[in-house]
């Protein structure tokens, strides 16, 4: 899980990320997709997905055996030509136990 801001004047938003074995990913509470081949990353534009301010990413892993990984990308494109890119880095919120419920 990341919360992250969004500036005013977004222009585009990606979302690029892969996960051995299989993700499923939610941004502001909204289930936005599940994927399952870690060979080909998901890409989605989650543009209209986000809002100034404050938005966060959550991401529901499972390892199937052996190693395991996830990586993800949000590159955030700005109006005046900013960038932004939100990675998968040890600023993110992470358990091993599951959440009940709505995560």
């Amino acid at each position: 899980r990341k919360t992250f801001e969004v500036k005013e004047g977004l222009a585009s938003a990606s979302l690029s990320l892969s996960c051995d074995n299989v993700v499923r990913a939610r941004i502001n509470d909204a289930e936005l997709a599940q994927h399952s081949t870690w060979e080909e990353p998901l890409r989605e534009d989650v543009t209209k997905r986000l809002k100034p301010g404050s938005n966060t990413i959550l991401l529901r892993c499972r390892n199937e055996g052996g190693a395991a990984g996830v990586v993800a990308q949000l590159t955030l494109k700005y109006e005046d030509g900013r960038r932004e890119d939100v990675v998968t880095d040890g600023t993110w919120q992470v358990t091993n136990e599951p959440r009940q419920g709505n995560w």
